[in-house]
């Protein structure tokens, strides 16, 4: 059996935080119109960089993808 790694306070906290951001895109989904195309973007989107280990670049994937849901959210509901 490997040795598995135990995660810093830090990173234990940014994987909260991803979990977390993942979870409120999914309940912005469940709102939307267009949910089975959404939810695979989200889906791919997290899987594309599930292996980005800089915490800072993982800061801004949730900070840029925030502001992404904020302006899809935001268009949605002028609609």
């Amino acid at each position: 059996m490997p040795a598995t790694t135990i995660p810093s306070l830090q990173q234990f906290m940014l994987r909260a935080r991803v979990l977390g951001f993942y979870r409120e895109v999914l309940r912005a989904i469940r709102q939307s119109h267009n949910r089975v195309d959404m939810q695979a973007w989200a889906r791919s989107e997290i899987e594309r960089n599930q292996n980005v280990q800089d915490s800072k670049h993982v800061q801004y994937l949730i900070s840029s993808g925030k502001k992404m849901l904020d302006s899809v959210t935001n268009a949605a509901v002028i609609r």
